[in-house]
């Protein structure tokens, strides 16, 4: 990466990439307690005593949901594509 942007790159670490990501959840919709869980935070306080459920089937839709956002950074679709929100 240093090569393509140049020496000037600001550093970074791996927890960044989690923080982007989970920064970006927002951005596209996904309820905060569905992001945590996407990153790997535990529940918290009385939620994680009674709240069992484990929401699998919304974190795979934010994980699909972030897939096509990184699809689309990566090869947007052509300019006449209009992308339908799920």
């Amino acid at each position: 990466m240093r090569a393509e942007l140049g020496a000037d790159m600001p550093s970074f670490c791996l927890h960044d990439l989690r923080r982007t990501m989970r920064t970006r959840l927002s951005e596209i919709g996904i309820a905060e307690h569905v992001a945590e869980i996407a990153i790997g935070h535990a529940k918290r306080g009385l939620i994680r005593i009674y709240d069992q459920h484990r929401h699998a089937d919304e974190v795979r839709a934010a994980f699909e949901r972030w897939h096509a956002r990184l699809r689309d950074l990566i090869a947007p679709p052509p300019a006449n594509v209009v992308t339908l929100r799920t």
